[in-house]
């Protein structure tokens, strides 16, 4: 390739031209000879850059290897707009039905109960319980109210009256004071003193002890009779609704169903 008005020169397989204005090459003889390279007659120089200098010239770079093609942009196509799925409408509030109101349980109707048999005086009927005849010493309220409490078969003796030789078979209730239970008790025949019935206040034991009747039964009385002929008022509390009177001995149990 000739190049003419041109500082040509060869480094390695690059050429690099010089080309001045139009006016420096009219008025400027050309002090250069022609050049013809030899890589011109047998190789093609490829322009591979060029760069614009102050005094105004262009300096090309050439360059025999061909500069790869430049490789056309590929446009990607766009993403497809995606159509955004409307959500779902939220399920509508279901109202739950009120639970249903639960039966009652039917209970069983109570069982009647017979009534607890009555305490204290006068809680047994004389045609309930048969009420053991009884010899009853002494006339007084006590005595008097003991007897109100039988059916009608016992005996009162008054102090100092003779013991009936027909008396029933059965307790010999003295309702005497202490003072009097000597005179009381001799006065009663020694194969009946096992029948006989305390119901004296006091230390009794010695005294009974003294005359062989510790065997004989013995009641603490918890009652009152504010006087004669007036009913019994028992002694019961309510830690005791039962009431508090004791008995003990052969004819207890008999003297207790007179009581209630």
């Amino acid at each position: 390739m000739l190049l003419s008005g041109q500082a040509v020169a060869r480094n390695g397989s690059k050429v690099v031209a010089r080309v001045g204005s139009a006016a420096a090459k009219s008025s400027r003889p050309s002090s250069h000879p022609r050049v013809r390279t030899k890589a011109a007659a047998s190789k093609d120089l490829f322009c591979v850059g060029q760069e614009s200098l102050g005094d105004g010239s262009t300096l090309f770079r050439f360059s025999e290897e061909k500069p790869p093609e430049p490789v056309a942009a590929v446009e990607e196509p766009a993403p497809a707009a995606v159509e955004e799925t409307p959500p779902a409408p939220a399920p509508a509030a279901v109202k739950e039905a009120p639970p249903a109101p639960k039966k009652e349980e039917e209970k069983p109707a109570p069982k009647k109960m017979a009534p607890p048999p009555a305490k204290g005086f006068g809680s047994k009927a004389p045609e309930q319980t048969a009420i053991q005849p009884a010899v009853i010493i002494g006339a007084g309220r006590v005595g008097e109210a003991l007897a109100s409490m039988g059916g009608g078969k016992d005996v009162v003796l008054r102090r100092g009256d003779p013991f009936p030789a027909d008396a029933p078979a059965g307790p010999i209730i003295v309702c005497t004071r202490n003072d009097v239970l000597e005179q009381v008790v001799h006065g009663i025949p020694p194969g009946r003193w096992g029948d006989l019935v305390f119901l004296q206040n006091g230390v009794l034991q010695p005294w009974l002890e003294k005359k062989g009747l510790q065997k004989c039964t013995q009641m603490l009385a918890y009652f009152a009779v504010a006087k004669l002929g007036d009913p019994v008022t028992d002694g019961k509390t309510e830690l005791n609704p039962e009431g508090l009177t004791s008995i003990t001995g052969k004819w207890g149990e008999a003297v207790a169903q007179r009581l209630h």
